[in-house]
């Protein structure tokens, strides 16, 4: 494990002195064939996976702040309410749900059914492990899906998934 760990440090370091000021096939390759602008739907969809994980590692560190509960006693965790693996497991799959909903339509039920593997998987873990109370993720969970509902309303993304009746 230290090998390995050591080998990947030395390929940073000698990679960004090698390349530096220089650009490689693949990054040329890379800034023609899949450079995005900001208001196309796949910048728009890297935006918001990336302000929902932000976010979402704010609020675990106020709400952490804000409770102050202790984890389990088998670890010696500090403020364990909301689970953060919890919280940043379901946010970046309601994240992704929204947007294949809105985006891509047709993939959502597989979009839907891979996130919600991956957060009860997420989920079991963090208890399993005993690094957090059964509450800790449920609620982490509740507190995700709670802003994720009142995002779709107030972003009006539901407007844009179920078409309204006049």
């Amino acid at each position: 494990m230290v090998l390995i760990g050591s080998i990947l440090l030395a390929v940073t370091a000698v990679l960004g002195v090698v390349m530096r000021d220089r650009l490689s096939h693949l990054d040329s390759w890379a800034l023609r064939d899949l450079h995005v602008t900001a208001t196309s739907p796949l910048g728009q969809a890297v935006t918001a996976v990336s302000g929902a994980a932000v976010l979402a590692c704010a609020a675990i560190v106020l709400t952490q702040q804000l409770f102050q509960r202790p984890g389990p006693p088998v670890v010696a965790a500090d403020w364990t309410y909301p689970s953060g693996h919890a919280t940043i497991a379901a946010g970046l799959a309601f994240t992704a749900i929204a947007m294949a909903l809105t985006m891509v339509p047709s993939w959502s039920r597989a979009v839907m059914w891979a996130t919600s593997v991956a957060v009860v998987l997420t989920l079991a873990s963090r208890v399993a492990l005993g690094e957090h109370y059964v509450t800790d993720v449920l609620g982490a969970l509740s507190g995700v899906t709670g802003i994720g509902l009142i995002t779709i309303v107030v972003l009006r993304l539901s407007s844009r998934v179920v078409p309204q009746q006049p």
